[in-house]
């Protein structure tokens, strides 16, 4: 038991300046060999903070806030806006991780497991029900439109996500990418990507967003001629300019202005 002893006052002059307070439990003692299991009050400081009912309270208000701002957000900037700044922010997951790991060890702490208690574990449960449905929905659902017309049927949807496509084309190949964007007035540099090119690194990355941005011909004296087009589709009104020779494709069909050879096009304006 002497050696015992010593080991403990070993340890507590060589980590007591920590601040630390330690828990001695001799399990077993035959000779030189002794178990013993030392237990660390400050990560029940860390659990007790991360039980405490203040911290539910507090993290509830501030959800309640954030949420009234992104009301705001959305109102003023669009839904992109809000996802961008509040709604898929990482400190807005983070928040509802702790609210989560809170009502968990609520439950585990004030032992609600009984049918005394089942209308506290009917409340904790219903919250630990949303926050994990609404996980579910965040990392593994999709929003989108499917336009189904009366008597028909259909199998395609139109993401409501918006994407950035990349290709970059090399002499040994072709580079891809395809990365989701919510793009606002307010969330402009959401893309940033870099690549490893055979000329070296290529960093890519989004200096503005301008709404409802459109090419247009502007009359310029001395300029070209020019046809504009007003067309109708399930994205709303679109306006086209074209030139002569510009040949393009419009829902499903080939539309050309003045080409210089007729080449299978649907429509030619001349």
């Amino acid at each position: 038991m002497d050696s015992t002893m010593n080991m403990v006052k070993k340890i507590r002059l060589k980590y007591g300046y920590l601040g630390l307070n330690y828990y001695f439990d001799i399990r077993n003692y035959s000779g030189a060999f002794c178990f013993i299991q030392i237990k660390f009050k400050p990560m029940n400081k860390i659990i007790d903070f991360l039980t405490a009912k203040w911290l539910m309270g507090t993290l509830l208000l501030f959800l309640a806030a954030v949420m009234g701002v992104a009301t705001f957000i959305e109102r003023d900037f669009g839904t992109n806006a809000s996802k961008a700044l509040v709604y898929n922010a990482w400190w807005f997951e983070l928040v509802f991780g702790i609210l989560a790991i809170n009502l968990l060890g609520n439950l585990v702490k004030y032992k609600t497991f009984s049918w005394k208690k089942l209308p506290v574990l009917v409340f904790h449960l219903a919250f630990l029900l949303i926050i994990i449905g609404a996980g579910i929905t965040r990392y593994l659902g999709y929003e989108g439109l499917m336009h189904i017309r009366e008597g028909a049927a259909s199998n395609t949807i139109l993401s409501g996500n918006q994407y950035v496509k990349v290709n970059i084309r090399e002499a040994d190949g072709e580079i891809s990418d395809q990365s989701s964007v919510l793009f606002s007035t307010v969330s402009p540099f959401e893309y940033r990507e870099s690549f490893t090119t055979s000329k070296g690194k290529l960093k890519i990355h989004s200096e503005a967003f301008i709404p409802q941005a459109m090419s247009r011909a502007i009359e310029k004296p001395g300029g070209r001629p020019a046809l504009q087009l007003v067309l109708s589709s399930q994205k709303g009104r679109q306006e086209v300019s074209l030139f002569p020779g510009d040949d393009i494709n419009i829902g499903a069909y080939r539309v050309a202005f003045e080409p210089a050879v007729e080449n299978g096009q649907d429509i030619v304006f001349t």
